[in-house]
C-alpha cells in the first residue's frame, strides 16, 4: 500500500520538478555566458601587448590625417565648394596606390616601406598646412592620400603574421583616429579658436609614431620568414607571372568581399559627404549657436560609431555569408536620408544624430569584419602566406573605390539637395 502510494506521486513530483528545472536553468548558463563574454582576460588570451599596442598605433597613425583633413574640408575649400572635392583629392590617390600595392608589395621589405610612408605623410600634411594656393593644397592631400593607401595595404598585409588580434587593434586603432581627429579638430577649432593650418601643422608629427610603433614596439620576428621568401623570389621576378595572374585573383574575391565592402563605403560617404550638409535644422532647435557647427558634429557622431564597431571584434562577429548584411542597412539609410533632405519630415536633430551614429555603428562593422573573415578563410586563393597578403590589400580597394564613386555621386548630389531645399525656401544649406 505505502509502496503503491509513492509510485503514485512520484510521477507528479518529478514532472513539477522538470517543469521547474527548464523554467530556471537557462537562467545561470545564460548569465555565465554574459559573463564569459565580457571576461576580459579570456577574450584577450593570447595577445601579445607589443602586438596590439603597435597594430592600434598603425591605425590610428595611417587614418588621422586623412580624418583631419576631411573635417577641415569646409574651411579648406570654403562654401561655395562641394565637400566631396576634398573626399575625391583624399581618396584617389590612394586608390590608384592601392591598386599597384596589392600586386607589388610583397617585393619591398616592411622597414623601408615604413620609413618612406613616414616621411610622404608627413610631407603631404605640412604641404597642406602651409600652403595658400588651392591647387598646391590638393597636391598635398594627395600626397597623404598616397601614403594612407599604400600604409593600408602594407598594415593589413602585415596582421596575417601576427593573428587575429592584429586585425581587431589595427580597427580599432582606425576607428580611434576617426574620433580622434573629429573631436581634436572640433575642440581645437572650436574650443580653442585655432585656424586649420595650425591643427594640420600638429598632425604632421602624428606620422612619425608610425616608424616608433615598427621599430620600436612591433617584434619583428615574425616578418623574417616573408623576408626570406622575398629575397629568394627576387632573383626569379622575371619567370614568376604574377601580374597576370593578379586580376584573375582579386576576381574570385570580388563578389564575397569587395562587392560587400564597397556598397557601404558607396552609401555611407554619399550620405556624409552628399546628404549630411544638407540635413540642417534653425539653430534655436539645435544645441549649437551657429549652424556650421552642425556638419562637424555629424562628422564626430559618424566618428564615435565608427570606433565603437571597429573595436568591437572580439566580442561581436559577422562571418563571411553576413558581410551583405550591413550594405543593405546602409544603402537602406542613405535612401532615407535623402528623404529627410527633401521633405524635412523628422522633426528633431536629435533623432537625424542617433542615425549618423548608426550609420558609423553599421560602417565600421562592415569594415573589420570583413579582413577578419579573410584571415578566416584558410582556403583563400590556395591559402599560401603571399596570397593572404595580396587579398588584404586587394580587398581593401572596396572601400577606396567606394568612396571615389560616392565622391562623384556627392558632387552631383548635395548641390541638386541644396537647391530643392532652396525652392522650398529653406536656404540654410547656402550657409554653410
Amino acid at each position: 500500500m505505502g509502496s503503491a502510494s509513492s509510485s503514485a506521486v512520484s510521477p507528479t513530483t518529478t514532472a513539477e520538478t522538470q517543469a521547474l528545472l527548464r523554467y530556471t536553468k537557462p537562467r545561470l548558463p545564460a548569465m555565465a555566458r554574459f559573463r564569459r563574454l565580457f571576461a576580459v582576460r579570456r577574450v584577450f588570451a593570447g595577445a601579445d601587448p607589443r602586438v596590439c599596442t603597435a597594430f592600434w598605433l598603425f591605425g590610428i597613425v595611417n587614418n588621422l590625417p586623412y580624418i583631419i583633413t576631411l573635417a577641415a574640408a569646409l574651411d579648406i575649400v570654403g562654401p561655395s565648394v562641394p565637400k566631396a572635392t576634398i573626399l575625391l583629392a583624399n581618396v584617389l590617390p590612394s586608390l590608384l596606390c592601392k591598386l599597384l600595392a596589392s600586386s607589388l608589395l610583397h617585393l619591398i621589405p616592411y622597414p623601408a616601406l615604413i620609413i618612406a610612408l613616414t616621411l610622404l605623410s608627413t610631407l603631404g600634411t605640412l604641404t597642406v598646412a602651409s600652403a595658400s594656393s588651392l591647387p598646391v593644397r590638393f597636391a598635398g592631400i594627395a600626397l597623404t592620400s598616397a601614403a594612407s593607401g599604400v600604409g593600408e595595404v602594407a598594415c593589413l598585409g602585415m596582421t596575417q603574421y601576427y593573428g587575429r588580434f592584429a586585425i581587431a587593434f589595427w580597427s580599432s586603432g582606425t576607428g580611434a583616429a576617426s574620433l580622434l581627429g573629429a573631436a581634436l579638430y572640433n575642440v581645437l577649432t572650436t574650443g580653442l579658436g585655432w585656424r586649420e593650418r595650425r591643427v594640420l601643422a600638429v598632425a604632421a608629427l602624428v606620422p612619425l609614431l608610425l616608424a616608433w610603433g615598427f621599430f620600436g614596439v612591433l617584434p619583428r620576428a615574425a616578418l623574417q620568414g616573408r623576408q626570406a621568401r622575398r629575397s629568394a623570389r627576387s632573383l626569379e621576378l622575371q619567370l614568376e607571372p604574377e601580374l597576370v595572374s593578379r586580376p584573375r585573383q582579386a576576381a574570385k574575391l570580388f563578389f564575397p568581399y569587395i562587392l560587400p565592402l564597397m556598397l557601404v563605403y558607396i552609401a555611407e560617404y554619399t550620405i556624409n559627404q552628399g546628404v549630411a550638409p544638407t540635413l540642417l535644422f534653425p539653430p534655436s532647435t539645435t544645441p549649437f549657436t551657429h549652424i556650421r557647427a552642425i556638419y562637424p558634429a555629424y562628422n564626430l557622431l559618424y566618428q564615435l560609431g565608427v570606433f565603437i564597431s571597429r573595436s568591437s571584434t572580439p566580442w561581436l562577429r559577422l562571418h563571411r555569408q553576413h558581410l551583405y548584411l550591413p550594405a543593405i542597412l546602409q544603402l537602406s539609410t542613405l535612401l532615407f536620408l535623402i528623404l529627410q533632405s527633401l521633405h524635412a519630415f523628422i522633426p528633431s536633430i536629435w533623432l537625424v544624430f542617433a542615425i549618423i551614429f548608426a550609420e558609423g555603428l553599421v560602417g565600421g562593422l562592415a569594415y573589420v569584419n570583413t579582413f577578419a573573415a579573410i584571415l578566416e578563410d584558410a582556403d583563400i586563393l590556395g591559402g599560401g602566406a603571399k596570397e593572404r597578403e595580396f587579398a588584404m590589400g586587394a580587398v581593401s580597394v572596396g572601400d577606396t573605390a567606394g568612396i571615389c564613386i560616392a565622391g562623384l555621386a556627392s558632387l552631383a548630389l548635395e548641390p541638386a539637395l541644396c537647391a530643392a531645399q532652396v525652392r522650398r525656401g529653406v536656404e540654410w544649406c547656402r550657409m554653410m
